[in-house]
């Protein structure tokens, strides 16, 4: 009887560990697709930033003011979601 007993009971604990693996796969998961979802973000920023440099680059004296308030608005957004990424990866 005991050994039954025994078998029984490492067979649960298997299955107690084999629930807990899977929990972990699902938090691994979540956070790879958190950490390509923020790496899209900040590409996309960063791009919206160069953008707003080119413009910069090719425009008229006057319009110069006006696209120079774009672009720091560009970077500013960048520099916030890169401190975001930062402090949520650390």
């Amino acid at each position: 009887m005991e050994r039954k007993a025994t078998i029984a009971k490492l067979h649960r604990q298997l299955k107690t560990w084999d629930t807990e693996i899977v929990q972990i796969e699902k938090r691994v998961h979540k956070a790879t697709r958190d950490l390509h979802d923020r790496v899209d973000e900040l590409k996309q920023r960063k791009d919206a930033a160069m953008k707003q440099t080119e413009k910069l680059l090719h425009s008229s004296e006057e319009a110069w003011g006006e696209l120079k308030e774009g672009a720091e608005e560009a970077f500013h957004d960048f520099r916030k979601a890169l401190r975001r990424a930062r402090s949520r990866f650390k």
